[in-house]
């Protein structure tokens, strides 16, 4: 019994020394297999030095040396995919930012971003089985596209390395995970950092910061003139006076909240709600293609708000508003210079587009960093860079040629008023006429989308899918029928319908001639439009495709909306709906309003800033009080920058080209008939 109990003791000693032994030689099992995958890969020539520091750094690893571990300990392995979270980056930081980086140079690492495809989704949404393969879950499609298949990974390896040997180290790193079963993945490195390494600012840089701080000085100074100045004051008639004039903050300030006589003033509060669900709805978005860790539980949110809510929508409600104050002030014009009014509407939108395009193109590289930043930087801005002067004509019609991601609306915008100021002219001339081409246009608006969608069996709208998304610029689905002109003219032409009652009926005189019985009922009906076309998506997001109902409902579902839309706002302006009509109409929205283009504009610049997707170094966790917060930020972020870029840009560019343009071309025009007034009065004095 004693040699039995001595025997059982002198083998577990023997064990624990082999185990304390087999860990002080750094026997590690997960880095042994990695040394033997890449002594058995296939290296080239070039790639041997890459081989020869990897095979170094996990055997340093192994002797847990410092500069080696500190390398390892920025790697993370993939974790939450089947749950969504595609996005798997390691420390960026701790990668790029090594304490001996400047003393060790020989230890210099890189931090590489890779697309790991680990098999293709082929096999529709079913009931899953848990104890079917988990392969058989990654080929199947989620609702919203959310990417179980693949994944974004971010790896720091020595910077010696080129891309294809990173691409031949982390597939030994994934053979290493639990996603083995899986062998043959197929992995693309987009992008690698190098420690250490930045780029100088450019010329479009430094041209870009002078114009704004020019500009700024420039306002002040002019408003400092004005007001403390007025004992020398110049002309107001005179080029200094213009010039001063124009550039006056506190001017433009009160040119900015200023209420007009024929002011349609529901349009403001409409606007300026529309405006902060935009912003709204790009929050919730870059949160929906970001991996965030809980992608599962933010899947089945976004499915009850896809479907129940269409809200690419928002932006028929601009082009609605703007058809009708454009063909309201129009054929309230005893004279229509079509290059003039075509000019001031160029002039209004140019500004800050362009200066938003300078900036994309020449000032957003430097402001920005992390895994992502370069890939998004790269294949973006270039197109900017590109496309600009495309851009600045307004001839962009689809997703190849926009500079960037809001910007498609500014082009079809325009495009519909040279449509529309055109057709005005011709009516002033020929009203039968016009009125034929109109609806003629009128017609094809509805008519071009639902052929499109039959044609190319599109879908009739468009739902939440991650992988469109991120793939948008090259989704031709988009460019027929969501980013060309040519299929979203009918809620305009529904504006313009709009503004031809309200030229007619003038609202300064007709307002509140409807009883409140009948603006309510009115406004439900309307409010029963939007909801129906809003909801559309209901009906065909459970339902098989049928093309038939697909082009029916994309060639009316946009101009049921802005009926519903103009309902709202004539009801308010023509009735009085209790509560509506005072809310819409509160001064508060009036400076709102006219800061909505800038909101517009600058959101998307000001949210890529944020910690969401481009500038993303972890996956983020989606809760519904974060995207309230971010919302509420980013909206009061982009109103201050609004009214900034209005005092010293878009307020003095509108200035200066009333005073020194439109006002040349309208004495021209007016000149004439004071001659003939005056020598009408000198002959009535000679006659008498």
């Amino acid at each position: 019994m004693f040699k039995f109990l001595f025997l059982c003791f002198t083998c577990i000693v023997t064990l624990s020394t082999s185990n304390v032994k087999s860990h002080e030689n750094g026997n590690f099992p997960a880095i042994d297999n990695i040394i033997q995958g890449l002594n058995e890969e296939v290296w080239s020539d070039e790639e041997a030095m890459c081989l020869q520091k990897t095979l170094e750094l996990l055997q340093n690893v192994k002797n847990f040396t410092l500069w080696a571990t500190w390398i390892w300990d920025a790697n993370k392995l993939p974790s939450g995919n089947l749950y969504g979270s595609w996005i798997q980056l390691s420390n960026y930081d701790q990668c790029l930012n090594p304490p001996w980086l400047d003393t060790h140079p020989q230890f210099k690492t890189q931090y590489c971003t890779a697309e790991v495809e680990m098999t293709r989704r082929e096999l529709k949404r079913g009931v899953f089985d848990p104890y079917a393969s988990t392969e058989v879950y990654m080929k199947t499609k989620t609702r919203h596209g959310y990417r179980v298949n693949q994944f974004t990974w971010g790896v720091c390896v020595l910077a010696s390395c080129e891309p294809s040997s990173v691409a031949k180290i982390l597939k030994h790193m994934y053979l290493g995970t639990h996603f083995r079963a899986i062998s043959n993945p197929n992995i693309t490195i987009y992008d690698c950092d190098v420690a250490g390494e930045s780029e100088d600012f450019g010329v479009g840089y430094y041209v870009f910061m002078c114009l704004i701080v020019s500009l700024s000085i420039v306002a002040v100074g002019c408003t400092y003139y004005r007001t403390r100045m007025k004992s020398q004051t110049i002309p107001n008639d005179s080029t200094v006076g213009k010039i001063l004039e124009s550039f006056c903050m506190n001017r433009n300030t009160t040119e900015l909240t200023k209420t007009h006589k024929d002011e349609i003033i529901a349009v403001n509060g409409i606007r300026s709600l529309t405006s902060a669900c935009m912003v709204w709805l790009h929050v919730l978005y870059l949160y929906f293609i970001s991996g965030c860790a809980n992608s599962g539980d933010f899947d089945e949110r976004i499915f009850l708000f896809d479907k129940f809510v269409n809200m690419n929508l928002l932006v028929d409600t601009f082009f609605a508003m703007s058809g009708m104050l454009q063909i309201k002030g129009l054929l309230g014009r005893k004279q229509i210079n079509v290059l003039l009014i075509l000019w001031k509407r160029y002039v209004r939108l140019i500004g800050l587009f362009a200066l938003s395009m300078f900036y994309y193109a020449s000032v957003v590289k430097f402001h920005g960093s992390g895994p992502l930043w370069n890939i998004f930087y790269n294949s973006e801005s270039s197109i900017c860079q590109r496309n600009w002067w495309f851009s600045l004509l307004m001839l962009n019609y689809n997703s190849g040629t926009y500079c960037y991601s809001v910007t498609w609306y500014i082009a079809c915008d325009y495009q519909y008023t040279v449509l529309a100021t055109l057709l005005i002219y011709i009516y002033k001339k020929n009203r039968r006429l016009a009125l034929n081409i109109f609806g003629l246009a009128a017609l094809i608006s509805v008519v071009i989308p639902g052929v499109l969608t039959y044609w190319h069996k599109l879908p009739p709208m468009y739902y939440l899918d991650v992988g469109d998304f991120l793939t948008m610029r090259g989704d031709d689905r988009l460019n027929y029928t969501y980013f060309s002109s040519y299929s979203r003219a009918g809620p305009y032409i529904v504006g313009m319908c709009l503004g031809y009652i309200m030229h007619v009926y003038n609202p300064a005189i007709h307002r509140h001639c409807l009883s409140v019985l009948n603006s309510v009922t009115g406004a439900i009906f309307s409010l029963l439009l939007m909801t129906f076309s809003a909801c559309l998506g209901s009906f065909f997001l459970e339902r098989d495709y049928n093309v038939l109902e697909a082009s029916l409902a994309a060639a009316t579902y946009r101009s049921i909306w802005a009926v519903g839309v103009c309902g709202i706002i004539a009801f308010c302006e023509y009735g009085k709906l209790p509560l509506l009509t005072d809310f819409f109409s509160s001064s508060f929205f009036t400076p709102l309003s006219r800061l909505s283009y800038g909101v517009y504009l600058l959101h998307c610049l000001v949210l890529q800033q944020t910690n969401k997707i481009v500038t993303i170094k972890s996956a983020p966790i989606y809760d519904s009080f974060a995207v309230i917060i971010d919302t509420a930020g980013v909206g009061a972020v982009c109103v201050g920058m609004s009214y900034v870029l209005w005092l010293i840009l878009e307020a003095p560019l509108n200035n200066l080209s009333d005073r020194f343009v439109c006002n040349r071309f309208t004495s021209k025009q007016v000149e004439p008939s004071k001659k003939n007034a005056v020598d009408g009065e000198q002959i009535k004095i000679k006659n008498s």
